[in-house]
């Protein structure tokens, strides 16, 4: 599933699933959750609590801090 809410935007479903709010989808134990973007400075607090609440449902979390993982809207030009 591809979801919104990487930033930690409150009302985002990702936000939603990490905090039992989600009306469609439920965080399992042995899911495993993909952040690929990058921590935007000012956004690392609600980040890491998203990230923490899907630890504690049991999921696993992968992310810039622990993988080398990243996707970017910006092609990148090979000179």
């Amino acid at each position: 599933m591809i979801t919104t809410g990487s930033q930690g935007e409150p009302m985002s479903s990702l936000s939603r699933m990490a905090e039992n709010r989600h009306k469609g989808t439920k965080i399992r134990k042995g899911d495993m959750v993909i952040l690929s973007s990058r921590f935007i400075p000012g956004n690392e607090r609600a980040i890491t609590a998203i990230i923490n609440n899907l630890y504690r449902m049991g999921a696993e979390v992968v992310y810039e801090r622990v993988s080398d993982i990243h996707s970017s809207a910006t092609p990148t030009r090979k000179s």
